[in-house]
């Protein structure tokens, strides 16, 4: 079988207009992306037997080819269901029709949609309402199935909480300050829960295995509390608020040309929305940020100036011809603003760039059918860089059009049945280079045998292997057959890439393919791209193998009456650039004997975690302990009478390994039925930490190795592993650092490797500094620090009355001081004074600012210097941007009087004006 193959190109990326080359590793991440069949997936629970589901018949739109359908949710249950709620959509009736707006993909492909709860939680008999809507560019009828997924809170496994919110009160060794009062909200598992009251206190109920909840009140306000809680007994939390965070107001945007995650490219309008968790829309009276980013969330273009705001809050772009052929590498939009209260948004929306054209292809017949009827065969195509997944159905002929993919490969599959005979194709595809795909031959049993060996396997065999390699470009495909006896339940998978000669990863992609050998139905099927040393796919350990997968393939039905057989087709793609001193090999087996295995590897999302994929772990100093810990679930198949004796848990770490632990089931290792849950980290950590950090390099990996062990009843010990690639560590920034504001429970100095190196040679240049990240990249306010990567800074100019442990203090007092410049004209003696200290300070600042700015920026690695853009409390300062044309011109309005304070022009390519940035600098680095 030929699999065609186009490699794709590079890209320079412009970033406010100005050139900014990345590194070409960067660049090949965008396309090394693929959700991991054993990776990251939500802890909550299916509920669907929990809840009534009922949907509207979808209905057309009248001016574009997309279908709303109005889903309600109601919690027939006992007990509360908590966010994130998720729906799952199924079963499609309709080749064609996608879920426009989805938020990830499940195993099976399905597209997932996040259900908004009021205060993150469905009570017993309550009702909650979503629209869900349907790309349908056939513009035909179809019908879906839905499935629910959410935390179920029953009494039984739940506590009542009750926390109280405190300020902060402007000194780190006492921290408590006086109480927070009404108004704010807590947060569990990223959800608003509850409200505080008068006295400060709010009620909620969580698991009893809550390890933290949060609070926050906009526009700065943040605290993290970190829990022990004990069952049948009053629980209790103080939290403390920071107030050095940033506090955005929920919402979600909406590009009504983003469908299936893919912007459409040059489209002739742009037009997106912003909404509240209720569906209410939100109108923006000031558009501080329309940012097009890239995979590592940096900006590739600034497009603030091509965009408005309309009256019904509808945000558009009002010169679409700006975006042809300026967004390549685009991979999210990113939109600030503030509405007429004040309040601050800051919302995402995945939108890869589609190829500049559609994929155009046809099946082929079956050299063993040349009379097969091509009509009417659903053809799927899907991303492995965005994941977005496309369907649409052959004409007469086989030819088909998949009209909006992201660029990138793509991964196209058909499946027909006729008269009990299964035929398929597996094909990878690059639509931007080549406007028509090859025709893609569909195959049967026919093909499929006639591509095994001429050497037939032994039908005694009880284990397959096949392997392919990818030296030189083009493809590599092996296939071999398993005699399969009747009554057969089961049989065992396994596949492992290697990396042949070492060196930089290559840029390759392999498949692996199962089939019924007596119908030709596809029972497995995986294709990975594997890329450089920062792809977030398949990583390479210090080995140079990724770690061998399994997988426990039902065969049952297929052996019920007869013998069956089994063919495994694997196959392995090397880009034309790629060089041969980078191939790689694939090798799989398939084996009768079934042993234990590790089938699943599940990472919980935690939505406490931001902005690192659940890729970064914090890794305690020697003998230390992890505060809030992560956990793993890992899904086994064994013998019905093998005891699990041992878990063990190990970083993989340069060229060391370090245990995590090394437990029987009990208190750490939780076991339920052939689930186990274990945790990542560390109980305390071993005392080689300090000598890996020191041995670490950022360009590495890190892995999690999982093995059990388990003793079946003749005493036979049985072994399973399991790697969980492509992590990355945080450590504790260096000592000795200035720092200022309040401490947060687990610690907010976690920063990444690059991170560290450049602090060790740079601090002594820092102003005092603030955040960093927290532990695992736990959320302390700053929406984009979670890779250790990001952290703020002091002011570079302290105000007089300013407490330089609050960066919020400064800010109020450089608004005031900027309040007090129309007092310069003052006929009083001592109000002019006023005004004219007031006019000195604000001018020293505006100095010592800019200063600042440009001696961090000039530091190399410094990426970005993120400062003042406006600010609340403000009223009677023309301009939600009024920071930044001070800082920039020198010049601010005050209660309609213009002030010039003859300091002239500034810029600094590396100064960025954030809403929320107000109270701090924020310093990026590059080397994330």
């Amino acid at each position: 079988m030929r699999i065609p193959f186009i490699a794709g190109t590079t890209r320079l990326r412009l970033c406010r207009c100005r050139a900014a080359a990345a590194t070409l590793w960067r660049l090949f991440l965008a396309a090394c992306t693929l959700v991991l069949a054993c990776g990251v997936a939500r802890a909550a629970q299916d509920v669907t037997d929990s809840v009534a589901i009922t949907m509207t018949t979808p209905v057309l739109s009248a001016t574009a080819n997309v279908s709303d359908s109005v889903v309600t949710i109601t919690n027939t249950s006992s007990f509360p269901i908590a966010a994130p709620f998720t729906l799952t959509v199924k079963n499609l009736s309709t080749p064609g029709v996608a879920v426009a707006w989805h938020t990830g993909l499940d195993a099976a492909e399905n597209a997932l949609v996040a259900v908004p709860l009021p205060l993150g939680l469905l009570a017993p008999g309550a009702a909650v309402s979503v629209t869900v809507r349907f790309a349908n560019q056939r513009r035909q009828p179809f019908t879906y199935e839905l499935a629910a997924a959410g935390t179920p809170l029953p009494d039984e496994s739940t506590v009542a909480l009750t926390v109280t919110v405190r300020t902060y009160s402007g000194d780190p060794a006492q921290p408590l300050g006086a109480l927070a009062g009404s108004g704010v909200g807590i947060v569990v598992d990223g959800a608003v829960r509850a409200v505080t009251d008068a006295s400060s206190q709010a009620t909620v109920r969580v698991p009893v295995t809550q390890q933290w909840i949060a609070a926050r009140r906009a526009p700065t306000g943040v605290g993290l509390a970190h829990l022990v809680l004990t069952p049948d007994l009053p629980n209790a939390a103080d939290i403390v608020l920071t107030d050095d965070g940033e506090v955005f107001g929920d919402a979600t945007l909406r590009f009504d040309q983003v469908l299936h995650s893919t912007l459409q490219r040059n489209p002739a309008a742009l037009t997106g929305h912003l909404t509240k968790p209720d569906g209410s829309p939100i109108r923006l009276t000031d558009l501080a940020g329309v940012e097009f980013r890239d995979a590592f969330e940096s900006t590739l273009y600034d497009m603030t100036e091509w965009f408005t705001v309309d009256p019904d809050g509808t945000i558009r772009c009002v010169q679409p011809a700006a975006l042809n052929n300026t967004t390549a590498g685009t991979q999210a939009i990113l939109v600030t603003g503030l509405d007429a209260a004040g309040t601050p948004y800051r919302v995402r929306m995945t939108a890869h760039l589609a190829s500049g054209m559609p994929l155009v292809s046809s099946l082929a017949r079956p050299p063993s059918e040349p009379g097969m009827d091509l009509g009417g065969i659903t053809v799927v195509g899907r991303s492995l860089l965005a994941g977005a997944v496309q369907s649409t159905v052959t004409d007469a002929n086989g030819n088909f059009t998949l009209p909006l993919l992201p660029s990138g490969l793509v991964r196209v599959t058909a499946t027909v049945e006729r008269a009990g005979r299964h035929y398929s194709v597996l094909a990878l595809v690059d639509p931007d280079s080549s406007r028509t795909a090859e025709p893609l031959q569909l195959r049967g049993t026919a093909e499929l045998h006639a591509a095994l060996p001429a050497t037939p396997a032994d039908p005694a065999d009880r284990r397959v292997d096949v392997e392919a390699e990818s030296v030189d470009a083009g493809t590599t495909v092996r296939t071999a057959a398993l005699a399969v006896p009747r009554g057969t339940a089961a049989v065992t998978l396994a596949y492992e890439a290697t990396r042949l000669y070492g060196g930089q990863p290559p840029n390759d992609t392999y498949f692996v393919r199962v089939y019924d050998g007596h119908s030709g139905k596809v029972l497995f099927t995986e294709a990975r791209r594997n890329g450089q040393p920062r792809a977030v796919d398949t990583q390479w350990g210090r080995d140079n193998r990724t770690g061998t997968i399994e997988h426990e393939l039902d065969v049952a039905a297929a052996t019920a009456d007869a013998d069956g057989e089994l063919i495994l087709e694997v196959g392995e793609t090397t880009a034309s650039y790629n060089m041969s001193g980078y191939a790689a090999s694939l090798a799989a087996s398939l084996r009768l004997d079934r042993g234990m295995i590790i089938d699943g590897l599940v990472l919980p999302q935690d939505p406490q975690i931001v902005d690192n994929d659940l890729r970064r772990y914090s890794m305690p100093d020697d003998g230390a302990t992890n505060v809030f810990h992560r956990m793993a679930q890992l899904d086994i198949r064994k013998p019905a009478d093998a005891v699990v004796t041992n878990v063990q848990v190990d970083t993989e770490l340069r060229d060391d390994t370090l245990t995590v632990l090394s437990e029987a089931p009990g208190q750490d290792v939780e076991l339920a039925g052939d689930t186990i849950r274990t945790p990542l980290t560390f109980k305390p950590a071993p005392a080689m930490v300090s000598a890996q950090r020191a041995a670490f390099d950022s360009s590495l990996v890190m892995h999690y190795r999982f093995v059990v062990t388990a003793q079946a009843a003749d005493g036979t010990v049985l072994t399973a592993e399991r790697r969980a690639p492509g992590k990355w560590p945080l450590w504790h920034a260096p000592a000795g650092l200035a720092r200022y504001g309040m401490r947060e429970p687990g610690g907010d100095d976690w920063v990444s490797d690059y991170a560290y190196r450049w602090l060790v040679r740079n601090a002594a240049q820092l102003p005092p500094v603030n955040d960093f990240s927290g532990e695992h990249g736990n959320n302390l306010g700053h929406a984009t620090h979670g890779r250790g990567g990001e952290f703020t800074l002091y002011h570079f100019y302290t105000f007089s009355g300013a407490n330089p442990d609050s960066g919020l203090s400064n800010y109020r007092r450089l608004v005031a001081r900027i309040k007090e410049l129309p007092l310069q004209a003052s006929t009083d003696p001592a109000t002019k004074a006023t005004g004219q200290a007031a006019a000195a300070e604000v001018k020293a600042w505006v100095l010592a600012s800019r200063a600042g700015i440009d001696k961090v920026a000039a530091i190399a690695g410094v990426r970005e210097v993120n400062y003042i853009r406006g600010g609340p409390d403000a009223a009677g300062i023309s301009g939600g941007d009024w920071g930044r044309r001070l800082l920039m011109t020198g010049r601010v309005t005050v209660n309609g009087s213009n002030f010039d304070l003859a300091v002239g022009n500034w810029d600094n390519q590396r100064y960025w004006p954030r809403v929320g940035q107000y109270h701090h600098l924020q310093v990026r680095l590059s080397g994330e």
